[in-house]
């Protein structure tokens, strides 16, 4: 790897490939415990384009009039702040209420199967985790932004957000946890690359014991020493793209990107019902998942290779890459980007198990949305409580420097 490749990954801003570097060690181990080349081959090739695409985008472009929009002084961020633990309060009322009626026992110490029954009767609850992390994500996005120490009160919500991921055994929200403290902590203060891919692999070595551990102690599954193997996580994909690859009929024939189109217009028509390929998958491959009305974690990069085969999985890596990079470059300019950054870090773990339509549905219309609507709404009640004078602006009448804005 040359210097200048070895210079920007040590750099804080660089730590979403550096992350994305970890997960494609465990996710190319998959492939290896599985004897896949051809699998192998893919992940390769979409990393080495993602990086291409990371490296290849230097300047990201000026928004002006969204970037103003957006941007907060310090009043704002202070009263977004509150207006946002007031949100997660009141979801976690009505969430602590309707498990309540289920039952507490019903719920959590049940099988996951089992509870997307439950929450499919109650569209808020279904969404619940969604909606909470992405109110968190936006919370430690103040505190990071306004360069301040992480806050009680996120802490706080941090921890009972990860005893609700520990009894619902789910490791992807204990993920979106930890993650964003860990960009937290390299923030400022710089990235040591290899701390970074060791924490990781830490990560990987947790997921590893987490379902086989968490399910002995919450619904009483036994456990044995063949439960202790490479996790699930970091294989399912390889089955996945194992038997799209081999399959016939339309599996078979080019898609020239229908899959992600129905992304894209799921994002304009979110109510349109759209058969995702998680569902197309499990009715083709997983008949008893498929009847329980569920489906299989699809894969990005295969998603890549069913619509325009290997040269869909470069393009979609570089294309990934460059949409990081840009949402990188934007982080330091308001807290909405921020928050996208954030996210963005924290999603990286879900890549090689969702498809596009899982993965931007639910971050478009659970979290960026809901944001949007706190941010919004909160330069919205500051307009009215904040007097103007003479036409001068709030920010200069309130004698507020270019250094509060944030």
């Amino acid at each position: 790897m040359s210097n200048y490749s070895i210079s920007i990954l040590r750099e804080p801003k660089n730590i979403i490939p550096l992350i994305f570097f970890g997960y494609s060690i465990a996710y190319a181990s998959g492939a290896a415990v599985n004897a896949n080349s051809w699998a192998l081959l893919l992940i390769t090739l979409f990393f080495s384009f993602f990086f291409l695409g990371w490296i290849f985008l230097r300047r990201s472009l000026k928004l002006k009039t969204i970037d103003a929009l957006l941007i907060l002084d310090k009043r704002q961020a202070e009263i977004l702040k509150i207006l946002s633990i007031f949100t997660v309060i009141v979801l976690m009322i009505y969430g602590i209420y309707k498990i309540s009626n289920v039952g507490w026992f019903n719920y959590f110490f049940v099988t996951r199967a089992a509870r997307a029954l439950l929450t499919r009767e109650d569209f808020l609850l279904s969404i619940f985790d969604d909606l909470i992390i992405g109110v968190f994500w936006l919370i430690i996005s103040i505190d990071i932004f306004s360069n301040r120490k992480i806050t009680a009160s996120t802490y706080s919500i941090a921890i009972i957000i990860t005893i609700y991921s520990l009894l619902s055994i789910s490791l992807s929200t204990l993920v979106f946890v930890i993650i964003p403290f860990f960009v937290a902590k390299y923030w400022n203060i710089g990235t040591r690359y290899l701390t970074v891919v060791v924490g990781v692999m830490v990560l990987i070595v947790v997921a590893a014991l987490w379902k086989p551990l968490l399910g002995s102690v919450f619904i009483g599954y036994s456990l044995s020493a063949d439960d202790i193997k490479f996790p699930a996580e970091f294989t399912t994909w390889v089955d996945v793209y194992d038997n799209v690859s081999n399959a016939g009929g339309k599996w078979a024939t080019m898609w020239y990107g229908e899959s992600f189109a129905d992304t894209i217009k799921s994002l304009f028509f979110p109510l349109n019902k759209v058969e995702s390929l998680s569902v197309l998958y499990s009715e083709q491959f997983e008949a008893n998942v498929y009847e329980a009305g569920g489906g299989r974690g699809f894969s990005l990069p295969v998603e890549a290779y069913l619509n325009f085969k290997w040269v869909g999985v470069a393009l979609i890596g570089f294309v990934s890459g460059m949409v990081l990079k840009f949402i990188t470059l934007k982080a330091r300019k308001s807290v909405f980007y921020t928050f996208l950054f954030i996210a963005c870090s924290a999603l990286l773990f879900k890549l090689f198990r969702s498809e596009s339509y899982s993965l931007l549905k639910n971050l478009v219309w659970l979290q960026i949305v809901p944001v949007l609507v706190l941010i919004l709404s909160t330069k919205f009640m500051c307009s009215i409580l904040l007097t103007k004078d003479g036409g001068r602006s709030t920010l200069r009448k309130n004698g507020l420097a270019k250094k509060d804005i944030i």
